[in-house]
């Protein structure tokens, strides 16, 4: 007799019962959190319309979902990479996204601008790692240094938001309202002259 099977599920002619489908456990208000998949080959999925599904990895890329987690407070959570090509280069740029899909993701080769527009399911929040080749930059000189500034705006308004440059990575975060919002994140090269050297001797 298997060790993992019930006594009478064992018998003949007795089935055990059937683990609950993804319909069902939603049916049921079990959180979202403790949502999960029967079949271990399955993932969490979330479609764009936040619909969620249980499939395979593979099927999941081939449709355009995502795999989804939840927070300890039931906010869902996006961990997943873009793909954007533009000018014969291709860009990855990765994000963890709460509350929201990425629907749209482009370059502005000219502006040196990122558009990104949301599908929002709520507030939330999105956190950005932008490669610095993703932008052009202006070659430094003896005279000058650089420094890279990131603004976030949405439409003609300015959007509050934290950055930091590490390692050749851009780390844009910020948060977003539950209205489709559509964000331009632009890269202004800033040049800082550099102080004066002191006379020799």
């Amino acid at each position: 007799m298997p060790a993992a099977c019930a006594l009478l599920a064992c018998l003949p002619g007795i089935q055990a019962d059937a683990e609950p489908t993804l319909l069902e456990q939603i049916s049921a208000g079990t959180e979202n959190r403790h949502l999960g998949c029967w079949d271990p080959g399955h993932l969490l999925a979330v479609r764009q319309d936040f619909r969620l599904a249980c499939a395979s990895p593979g099927s999941i890329s081939a449709l355009g979902w995502e795999e989804a987690g939840f927070t300890g407070t039931n906010d869902l959570v996006v961990n997943s990479t873009l793909h954007i090509e533009d000018g014969g280069y291709a860009y990855e740029i990765g994000y963890v996204i709460t509350n929201g899909l990425v629907g749209r993701a482009e370059r502005d080769e000219s502006d040196s601008v990122l558009i990104l527009e949301i599908d929002s399911a709520g507030r939330g929040g999105i956190i950005l790692e932008i490669p610095r080749a993703f932008y052009s930059w202006v070659g430094p000189d003896a005279r000058a240094s650089i420094v890279a500034v990131i603004q976030v705006m949405d439409k003609e308004r300015a959007v509050e938001h934290h950055q930091a440059l590490e390692r050749g990575i851009h780390r844009v975060w910020f948060e977003f309202l539950d209205e489709d919002p559509e964000f331009k994140i632009i890269n202004f090269v800033a040049i800082a002259d550099a102080p004066p050297r002191r006379p020799p001797g």
